[in-house]
């Protein structure tokens, strides 16, 4: 008697962590509260040339990538959803390939930019940081106010690193949430 009980205490045991636990990693992407930090704990460089981002269900509202691979040796990105304050860094941003390969090329400056997704699959307008310089080993930093749309709290947020002509050369990975 005293084992059918424990076994039947271990089966709901497993039938409730196994809806908790994918009810707390959608928390992580959605909901996400004002006051929060999202956190990339890496910049890594576009890996396909030409890749796209999509800004919701609208495959007209996309983003482009550079023509060309870039890659990083690292970085990190963090935006407070309270305060809308935004910081990036990125280190040994140079091109992966052709004929500007290991340098920066003729690109001297970059921006942030938030994509916040929505719920039912849309987005709004992607938020820029002024352009701030990269320095001749591929370094940059940023750390300012960005104005969020109200959407971004609670919604999902990508993070990319584009050129002045607006082609995105890196993004944010490794995404966390912390209050």
């Amino acid at each position: 008697m005293r084992s059918s009980k424990s076994i039947m205490l271990l089966g709901v045991g497993i039938f409730v962590a196994a809806w908790l636990i994918p009810l707390s990693s959608m928390a992580c992407g959605y909901g996400i509260k004002r006051g929060y930090d999202i956190w990339w704990k890496d910049i890594i460089g576009i890996i396909f040339p030409g890749d796209i981002v999509v800004m919701g269900e609208d495959i007209e509202s996309t983003i482009a990538g550079a023509g060309e691979p870039w890659s990083t040796s690292t970085g990190s990105a963090k935006v407070n959803l309270k305060t809308e304050k935004l910081e990036f860094t990125v280190t040994g941003l140079v091109w992966a390939g052709g004929r500007y390969i290991g340098t920066l090329g003729p690109i001297t400056k970059v921006r942030g930019t938030l994509i916040c997704f929505t719920k039912d699959g849309g987005s709004v307008p992607p938020v820029d940081t002024p352009l701030v310089p990269l320095d001749k080993e591929g370094n940059a930093h940023f750390y300012g106010h960005v104005v969020l749309d109200p959407v971004c709290s609670d919604g999902d947020i990508a993070f990319l690193i584009r050129r002045d002509d607006g082609f995105w050369i890196a993004n944010g990975a490794v995404r966390s949430v912390r209050h």
